[in-house]
C-alpha cells in the first residue's frame, strides 16, 4: 500500500493528523490533483477534533479568502481554537485580527495578549510586533528597552525589519 493509501485510510477512519495531511495534499496538489473542497473538508474534520494544525490551516484559509471571500469571523474561530491550546501561530493570528478588527471588535489589550504569548514562544512575528508596541507605547508602556529586547529576538531569527529598527534605535 501507498504512503498516501495509507494516510487515505487513516484519514477515512478518523485519524486527525492524517485528515490534516490529506487536508493539505488536496489544497496544495501534493500527490493528488489540487482540490480545495475536498482539501477543507479534510481540514475541517482534523480541526473539529482537535487538530491545532489544521485549525490554523483554516484560520489561514479564511484569511486569505482563497474559498471565495475573506471571512474575518472564520479566521477569529479557528485561531482561537488554536491559540488556546497554545500554538504559537494560532496565538499570532488572533493577535494580528484584534490588532486590527478584522473579525472582532479592535482590541489593543488583546492584541497584546495573544502576540505576546507567541512572542514568548519564539514567534520572530510577534516579537517584532511586541517591539513596536513597546516603541511606541501601545498598549503597554512605552520602553524602548523594552522595545530593543524584542527587537532583538525577532532579528536573532532573520526578521529583516527587526534588524532594520535595531539600527535605527542605535
Amino acid at each position: 500500500m501507498s504512503g498516501f493509501a495509507d494516510t487515505a485510510t487513516a484519514a477515512e477512519q478518523g485519524d486527525a493528523g492524517a485528515q490534516f495531511e490529506l487536508g493539505v495534499s488536496y489544497l496544495e496538489g501534493e500527490g493528488v490533483p489540487k482540490n480545495k473542497a475536498k482539501g477543507v473538508q479534510w481540514l475541517y474534520k482534523a480541526a473539529e477534533q482537535g487538530d491545532a494544525e489544521a485549525q490554523v490551516r483554516l484560520g489561514l484559509y479564511y484569511f486569505q479568502g482563497e474559498g471565495g471571500e475573506k471571512d474575518g469571523a472564520e479566521v477569529v474561530r479557528w485561531s482561537r481554537k488554536a491559540a488556546e491550546q497554545g500554538h504559537a501561530k494560532g496565538q499570532f493570528i488572533l493577535g494580528v485580527c484584534y490588532l486590527t478588527g478584522d473579525g472582532v471588535r479592535e482590541d489593543v489589550a488583546e492584541a497584546v495578549k495573544w502576540l505576546r504569548k507567541a512572542a514568548e514562544q519564539e514567534d520572530a512575528n510577534s516579537q517584532y510586533f511586541m517591539g513596536l508596541f513597546y516603541l511606541n507605547g501601545k498598549g503597554v508602556e512605552e520602553d524602548e528597552d523594552e522595545a530593543v529586547k524584542w527587537f532583538r529576538k525577532a532579528a536573532e531569527q532573520g526578521d529583516e525589519e527587526a534588524k532594520e529598527m535595531l539600527n535605527e534605535l542605535r
